[in-house]
């Protein structure tokens, strides 16, 4: 059943932060750049709405940490947040929704910025293309998957992580939001992926492989691809899969195994049968992945949720690039082929 909530908008405190208060963190700089930071809880189905009143021509550049959903501009446009993605929207019209495609916890990061503000950071003006981007005749609501790069999902996780830290990490907030948004708007002037059928169909094998692994991380690669694909052929998808997002599919993989089985642990699943569904074959395996991703043990995470009604967020303390880089030798067995 739908349901329309409003869209809080949280000044920072690190007390409430601490108490596992959700929301939306908004941060408005002088210069005209914005930063957004949301953790929530939704359940299927619910709709999140914005006010329909007329707004500036704005440029959000945005990275999906958690949870699945749909964007819905005011001219109807169409968009995926998916985990481990990245878009650019430009957005004039009153009108925008998300609408949730899964329960449970989602987290982003947003950089925005009026149209006009960032033409003028260009002392000699932006590059063609991306005049036209930003200055098209007319109201136009347009939303660009974009290939996601190691530096631009790195400065995601470091904005995140200042603008919810101290005085001092969150003095460094303003020019990390930049340099998000102008990594985002270089990856905007790359060459198509798809330009030729060659790369056109590895980026589609790529995106099936993300969404696959998304909803069932445990999932067989030539599942998925099919059985009869050649190894040339899986080896391009492999590649693009890490050109697109930015992580290999096997470090992907992993990260989303950590993700599931933090949000589990914080309803209470017991840690055997967890490790046993997300493919270890040893609990000491899953163990040791675990406490590497997190710091701390499921077992330590199950007594933390049990003094705390409060509802934690399915990545709170997680490091998404140690994450992924750590524990895959740990899982049992499991490899993108």
């Amino acid at each position: 059943m739908s349901e329309t909530i409003g869209w809080p908008i949280l000044t920072i405190d690190p007390a409430q932060r601490a108490a596992g208060d959700p929301g939306v963190a908004l941060i408005d700089f002088p210069s005209g750049v914005e930063v957004v930071l949301s953790g929530f809880g939704m359940a299927k189905g619910s709709v999140i709405t914005f006010p329909d009143t007329p707004q500036t021509c704005r440029v959000s550049a945005i990275f999906f940490l958690t949870g699945r959903m749909e964007l819905r501009l005011g001219n109807g446009a169409v968009g995926r947040w998916v985990p481990g993605t990245a878009c650019l929207v430009r957005s004039d019209t009153p009108g925008f929704r998300l609408v949730a495609q899964d329960s449970g916890w989602k987290s982003h990061v947003c950089v925005s910025m009026a149209c006009s503000d960032l033409a003028a950071r260009f002392p000699d003006g932006p590059p063609e293309v991306l005049l036209d981007y930003l200055f098209h005749p007319g109201e136009v609501d347009a939303i660009r998957e974009l290939m996601v790069t190691r530096s631009m999902s790195s400065t995601a996780q470091a904005l995140q992580a200042s603008a919810l830290g101290d005085a001092f990490g969150r003095s460094r907030c303003e020019p990390l939001a930049l340099q998000f948004l102008f990594e985002a708007l270089a990856a905007l002037l790359l060459p198509d992926p798809g330009g030729t059928a060659d790369t056109s169909l590895a980026l589609e094998r790529a995106r099936s492989l993300h969404d696959a692994v998304s909803r069932e991380p445990t999932v067989e690669l030539l599942r998925v691809l099919g059985p009869d694909l050649t190894l040339q052929d899986q080896r391009a998808a492999l590649r693009m899969f890490e050109a697109r997002y930015g992580m290999s599919l096997r470090s992907f993989r992993h990260r989303t195994i950590m993700e599931i089985a933090r949000a589990e642990l914080m309803e209470g699943a017991m840690i055997k049968q967890l490790a046993h569904d997300l493919g270890y074959a040893h609990l000491a395996n899953f163990t040791r992945a675990y406490r590497r991703a997190f710091g701390e043990s499921p077992r330590q995470t199950l007594r933390r949720k049990a003094r705390s009604p409060s509802r934690q967020g399915a990545t709170d303390g997680m490091n998404s690039d140690h994450l992924a880089a750590r524990g895959e030798a740990d899982h049992g067995g499991l490899s993108d082929g």
